[in-house]
């Protein structure tokens, strides 16, 4: 015979069961899509950033790129990276930033190498002795290879001056914000 208890004892766990797997279905189904479409380009959330693919190459951004609608871009600037096949990014490794003008300087490597049938991209030092790196400043700047000048400020402001594209910034996180922006430019994702 079956025991009443032991009837119980099922009913309720699988009320239980079922009422888990209910609230997971039901929160599947509300959670918004976490995909951003943006000028052609899809963007999903994922653990290292938002993820677009670039000529068959998925790349990732700490910022969407509507979320960068502040960081304002001159006409100018935007003309001069739309059209160039290839960048030098600098800065003066004597400042203080250092370690935030690697990290930028890195993030534009790892994001534009590897779609280097597009464009080609040189990273330097204003100095560059005792490394590795080419040595150019904005001296080195031509119409054709641009150089993108990494300067620590008291504001933050992007211009161009003889062929030198200047991003100046007074927080680690306004050049962070600058840098996806023209990489973005230089990506084709913002016209």
């Amino acid at each position: 015979m079956v025991d009443a208890k032991a009837i119980m004892a099922v009913f309720i766990a699988g009320v239980m069961i079922f009422s888990i797997f209910g609230y997971i279905i039901e929160e599947t189904l509300r959670q918004p899509s976490n995909e951003v479409h943006y000028n052609g380009f899809n963007f999903r959330a994922s653990q290292n950033g938002y993820a677009t693919e670039v000529n068959k190459t998925r790349l990732f951004f700490n910022f969407l790129p509507d979320h960068l609608d502040e960081v304002f871009i001159p006409n100018e600037v935007k003309g001069v990276l739309n059209q160039t096949k290839a960048v030098i990014v600098t800065y003066d490794p004597s400042v203080n930033e250092t370690e935030v003008l690697g990290l930028a300087q890195f993030m534009f490597e790892e994001q534009l190498l590897p779609i280097n049938d597009r464009l080609f991209l040189q990273r330097a030092l204003t100095n560059a002795s005792n490394t590795e790196l080419t040595e150019a400043s904005c001296i080195n700047s031509t119409e054709t290879v641009p150089v993108i000048f990494l300067e620590p400020s008291n504001k933050t402001e992007i211009f161009i001056d003889n062929h030198c594209v200047h991003l100046d910034f007074d927080s680690p996180l306004s050049l962070i914000q600058q840098s996806e922006k023209v990489m973005y430019i230089l990506l084709g994702v913002i016209k």
